[in-house]
Parts: C-alpha cells; sequence; structure tokens
C-alpha cells in the first residue's frame, strides 16, 4: 500500500516534467532536423520586423570567416560592453544570426566567428527588438545618442524604453587595468609586456594594438571618447558615450591594414 502511495506521489512530480519535455520536443525537432544545432541557439520567440536591417545589408556583409573573428575591444567599447551586460539587453536583443532562412532574410548573412573575444558570449534569450549581429557601423553614434534618449521619437513602433539617465551617469574605470588583467589571464589579447604588443602590432595593426595595451588603458579609454564626441556633453563621458562604442563595433571585422 505505502508503496504505491509512493509511485503515486512520484508520478505528481514526473508528469509535468515530462509534458514541458514532449512540448519542448514538439516546438525544436523540426528546426533542429533541418538546421545545424548552433542554428537554433538565439532569437527563440519573436523574429522581430525587418525594420531595414536586411535591406542593404543581406547582399553587402561579408560572411565573416571562423579564423576571423570581429575586433577585440578596446578598454571603451569593454566597458560599454559591461553596462550592455548589467542592463539585460541581451534578453530583448539577441546578437546571433540563426541559419533558418527568415533570419538571414531579416538580419543578413549567418553569424560564425563574431563571438572570438566575447567572454561571455550575449547570443541573446528572445527577439523583441531586432538582432544586433551587424549593427556596428549601420548608423552614426549621433542616431544612438537619440535612440538611447527617447527610442520612439526616432523609432515610432519601438517598445524599448528610454535610457536618458545613462547619459547622466558618469562612466567608472577606475578598476580598468585590473579588469583587463583578469582578461589577459583567460587568454584575450590585451598586453603587458612589449612581447605581447609586438604580437598585436602584427595581428592587429599599430593602431589597435596601441589600445590593447593595458599600462594606457586610462588614458586610451578618454583618448577614444574623446575621438567619439557626437553632441553628447564634453565635459562629462558618461555611461552612454560607452555602450555607443561597444555598439558600434558589434559584428565589425577589423581592417587590420589601417594604421600600420
Amino acid at each position: 500500500m505505502n508503496e504505491r502511495r509512493g509511485m503515486s506521489v512520484a508520478w505528481l512530480w514526473l508528469a509535468p516534467l515530462l509534458i514541458i519535455l514532449l512540448v519542448v520536443l514538439v516546438q525544436w525537432l523540426p528546426l533542429i532536423a533541418v538546421h545545424p544545432p548552433h542554428a537554433v541557439l538565439a532569437g527563440g520567440g519573436t523574429e522581430g520586423k525587418a525594420d531595414g536591417m536586411a535591406a542593404g545589408r543581406a547582399d553587402t556583409v561579408a560572411a565573416v570567416p571562423f579564423d576571423e573573428p570581429a575586433q577585440p575591444y578596446t578598454p571603451l567599447e569593454l566597458r560599454g560592453r559591461d553596462i550592455y551586460l548589467r542592463e539585460g539587453c541581451s534578453g530583448c536583443h539577441s546578437q546571433m544570426v540563426r541559419w533558418v532562412d527568415s533570419d538571414r532574410r531579416c538580419y543578413g548573412p549567418p553569424s560564425q566567428a563574431h563571438f572570438g573575444f566575447d567572454r561571455p558570449v550575449q547570443w541573446g534569450l528572445r527577439r523583441y527588438g531586432p538582432d544586433l549581429s551587424y549593427i556596428g557601423g549601420k548608423y552614426p553614434a549621433a542616431w544612438h545618442r537619440r535612440h538611447l534618449l527617447a527610442p520612439r521619437q526616432v523609432v515610432a513602433e519601438s517598445s524599448m524604453p528610454a535610457y536618458a539617465w545613462l547619459a547622466k551617469r558618469r562612466l567608472s574605470y577606475a578598476d580598468l587595468p585590473e579588469r583587463l588583467r583578469a582578461l589577459r589571464r583567460i587568454g584575450l589579447p590585451y598586453s603587458l609586456t612589449s612581447e605581447e604588443r609586438s604580437r598585436n602590432r602584427e595581428r592587429f595593426g599599430e593602431r589597435l594594438a596601441a589600445r590593447l595595451d593595458i599600462h594606457r588603458a586610462e588614458a586610451n579609454l578618454l583618448q577614444q571618447a574623446s575621438e567619439q564626441n557626437d553632441g553628447g556633453d564634453a565635459a562629462l563621458l558618461s555611461e552612454m558615450d560607452a555602450l555607443i562604442a561597444y555598439i558600434q563595433v558589434m559584428g565589425v571585422v577589423q581592417d587590420h591594414t589601417r594604421g600600420q
């Protein structure tokens, strides 16, 4: 009698789990059978609208070779990425174009090596907004500033909340050298020694290699912020400045021959 009751209690726990598993299999198995596994990792629910991301981009943005990931992040871009993670942007925006036709029509070539220097990768959860794999360089920095300040004044159908407060919040970067040292220990190409700087020059060119020098991390951050100034408060280096710097290099492959 007690044994039968124990089995009944076990089924009360197992039945919902089996039903959930069955639903997941029914939804995903056909897609997995047709496309490679990595094709279905991001953007599981809402496909998003073709807001012009594909128009003019799908045919002109070449697929990134597997051995040529996007460029490593400069100190300013890295701090912007930290803010992107902190604000949970990947909850609404994926950074992975899947191999399914709807993705390719909407956002361009399937993602291949865009995440080479990402720790961790930002493939995303669901697409309530467009995929951002190729957003870098698509719009000028001033466009992104206006969009973050008042999204619906730029894109009428946008459901994104305003992030105007980021423009008023001073960017913190006192811990930047320690942050870069930690990333260097796990294999990212930030340099401490002359040999590492020399390797970076050969690999990325003089301009980017100089910005990956940990000894000049703060100076490099301030220099890039000054070059990027696009109508923001010149007296205030804000979190919005850093976030825009990160957005502007999403999916961008560096021309390493420039600046050598």
